[in-house]
């Protein structure tokens, strides 16, 4: 880059400097007015000169030169002369280097024309980035809309695609729903009509004009296989009665696998499927009509025909009312109407109840008889085994239709009818409660999976309870009317024979009926119960003395929780008979010390006030330590005698369960043991010193431990 050289006036004024400076004496050309100033008025504030003076003097330079003493003006006059010293070389440096500075200054300018130029430039490249950047911008907006289009049309195509193929009859499915024969390949294609046919009338609905013409194609095809697969399924059905077929195979084998087939007649042909519905109910109808007869009758030659009482078979009814010319041979194969016995094996445990059904040729063959209880047990399984197999196979090839009525009929029919028979005229109220338990345990199997059936055993069990209620009435009639003096005029103290049939009889029913969940039991037992209590008291009347009562009360008491233990019922629905045990022992206990001890428990309650805080503190008068001395004579002479016949009495005489007479021995000597443990005290507190032959309690305790053991 080349420039012109700068004279010395043009560097000045590219400088700003006009003239050359002039001297500091020299004032000339300057315009001084000091008219405004004023140095009187002005109020002058000398802190801040002394502030400043401060900081003026903390100056380095300053202050080395206070320091060294200068004077301050000439020292300011030298400084201001090395100023303008430096100024004038300042100004001759920038003289000498004026045409550099031209030179610099025309370099700038130019590079100033450049820089424009490029920037010019640059906002134009701007410009037409700005341009570019919209037109990516709006070409992506294309791209990204071409692309949804795309997607939408190739989703459309593929729906479209699909939805053609779907209502389209290809002639294969024409030539397999026409030609090809009713098996389970032939279900595949009768699934693939029935797809199209559905789908094409859901798009009917819509008014998809394309489906308007597969319509007619489709009904046609329909047409066909619902008259291929009625005849199929028709001739499956007719083979369930053909000579030596086998219902519960071809079933489970043959027409569970084609139930898809009954669904789709159901769908497309209702007619049809009516017809095929109707044809199967009119055959097992039938078929377990016939099997169950058949069975029945099998099962009831079977039954061993054994008398289970009559009416005279009553708890109240003295036992020689049945005696007479036949009685030998009409008791000889009776079983007790009063217990339990063997029929409670069938029941222990609960689900043996489940065992396999009887085969009739094999128990032929066997000579087994069974009583009606097994009977009855077999005929509820089968018919809950057919019942449960049929159910299931009915809801799936029948799309859940109700037909079990109409099929079951004809063998609920037979069943209630049976029941009917050996219900009307039972005095057995012990075997109609053994079925009711046996029915209400095969209801709660079918309950859940077969709720049809639950109501028929509803229906059976109606059947027993109106029987069963009326003979419990009848043994409370029997309680009711029972007159001591039917009988026998002798009587001991044992337990009655009544007694043995009540408890066995009520401990049967209360055994049965724990779990039926059933209030109409109750009333009855308890009706039985209160009779029982009243019975006892009459016939312990019959006994001429307390004792000999009270013995008998206990051992007919006893013998009855024996019972009841035995069969195991729970201990809380005989507390009643428990309670009365434990008074009438109580009762014994007091009639049996006052028996051999009476005289000492007088004795000891007519001198009990000698304990008292309130009698004298002086020894009794010599007439009352004599009586005193003369019952310690006494009783040390004979007590021992009369525990070995209290002991004989009670364990091996009085009470027929040993057991319990052991217990009421113990009793009965602790109560002993109790009064003379008084009578020992009153000796102690009222005399203060002993009599002569005096048996301390501790002796008498040891003996007695001694003489019973278990004490």
């Amino acid at each position: 880059m080349s420039a012109r050289a700068m004279d010395p006036a043009e560097a000045r004024a590219a400088l700003g400097i006009d003239q050359a400076p002039q001297s500091s004496q020299s004032f000339t050309g300057l315009d001084m007015n000091f008219d405004d100033l004023d140095i009187t008025n002005e109020v002058v504030d000398f802190r801040e000169i002394d502030a400043l003076m401060s900081k003026f003097q903390e100056d380095p330079s300053v202050k080395e030169a206070l320091d060294k003493g200068i004077d301050m003006r000439e020292y300011s006059r030298q400084i201001e002369k090395e100023l303008r010293k430096a100024e004038r070389e300042s100004i001759e440096d920038y003289l000498r280097e004026a045409e550099n500075f031209s030179q610099l200054h025309h370099q700038i300018k130019e590079c100033d024309t450049v820089l424009e130029r490029m920037e010019n430039l640059l906002s134009g490249f701007m410009n037409d980035l700005g341009n570019i950047s919209d037109e990516i911008r709006s070409l992506q907006d294309q791209s990204s809309s071409m692309s949804v289009k795309l997607q939408n049309r190739q989703k459309v195509s593929s729906q479209v695609t699909k939805f053609v193929q779907e209502i389209t009859v290809s002639p294969d499915l024409v030539n397999q729903i026409c030609n090809a024969p009713v098996d389970e390949k032939y279900m595949t294609y009768a699934r693939t009509l029935q797809h199209k046919i559905l789908l094409v009338q859901k798009q009917m609905e819509q008014n998809v004009a394309a489906c308007a013409d597969m319509e007619p194609q489709l009904d046609k095809l329909r047409i066909k296989a619902v008259v291929k697969i009625r005849e199929f399924l028709l001739q499956q059905v007719y083979s369930l009665k053909k000579p030596g077929a086998n219902p519960p195979m071809i079933i489970a084998n043959e027409l569970t696998r084609y139930a898809w087939f009954s669904s789709f007649l159901y769908r497309f042909a209702r007619d049809y499927f009516v017809e095929i519905r109707d044809v199967y109910v009119d055959i097992m109808l039938k078929l377990y009509s016939s099997k169950f007869r058949e069975y029945l009758t099998g099962l009831m030659n079977l039954h061993n025909r054994i008398d289970i009482g009559s009416k005279n078979d009553l708890i109240g009814l003295p036992e020689g009312l049945l005696k007479g010319f036949f009685s030998d041979r009409f008791n000889r194969n009776r079983v007790s109407v009063y217990a339990l016995g063997h029929r409670a094996a069938m029941m222990s445990p609960l689900e043996a109840l489940n065992a396999p059904p009887i085969v009739l040729h094999e128990a032929q063959k066997a000579k087994l008889l069974l009583p009606y209880e097994d009977i009855f047990r077999v005929l509820c399984k089968y018919f809950n085994d057919c019942v449960l197999t049929e159910y299931q196979f009915d809801q799936k090839f029948f799309v859940k239709i109700e037909m079990f009525k109409a099929i079951f009929g004809g063998a609920i029919h037979l069943f209630l009818d049976n029941v009917t028979a050996q219900v009307t005229n039972s005095y057995d109220a012990i075997g109609m409660l053994i079925n009711m338990r046996v029915a209400m345990f095969f209801q709660e199997e079918v309950k859940e999976l077969v709720p049809p059936a639950a109501a028929f055993y509803d229906d059976l069990l109606g059947l027993f309870w109106p029987r069963l209620l009326f003979v419990l009435n009848l043994h409370c009639e029997s309680m009711k009317n029972a007159d001591p003096s039917h009988f026998g005029s002798s009587i001991d103290t044992h337990h009655h024979f009544v007694t043995r049939r009540y408890a066995e009889f009520a401990a049967a029913l209360t055994y049965l009926g724990k779990d039926m969940g059933d209030s109409r039991l109750a009333k009855p037992l308890s009706t039985l119960r209160a009779l029982m209590v009243r019975f006892l008291t009459k016939m312990s009347n019959l006994h001429s003395s307390a004792k000999n009562k009270i013995v008998f009360y206990i051992n007919n008491v006893d013998h009855i929780l024996t019972v009841f233990e035995t069969q195991q019922v729970p201990a809380d629905r005989y507390q009643e008979w428990t309670n009365l045990m434990e008074q009438n022992i109580a009762k014994f206990v007091e009639i049996e010390v006052n028996e051999h001890f009476g005289d000492l428990l007088l004795f000891v309650k007519e001198h009990q006030r000698l304990l008292s805080p309130d009698s004298p503190d002086s020894s009794p008068p010599p007439e009352v330590a004599e009586r005193f001395q003369t019952q310690v004579q006494k009783f040390a002479a004979t007590w021992m005698g009369k525990i070995e016949v209290i002991k004989t009495e009670t364990v091996a005489s009085l009470f027929t369960n040993f057991l319990t007479g052991s217990e009421i021995l113990k009793k009965v000597l602790a109560e002993l043991i109790l009064y003379y443990t008084r009578f020992e005290e009153i000796i102690r507190v009222a005399f203060k010193r002993s009599f002569s032959g005096f048996v301390p309690t501790s002796e008498v305790t040891y003996q007695i431990k001694r003489s019973v053991p278990e004490f």
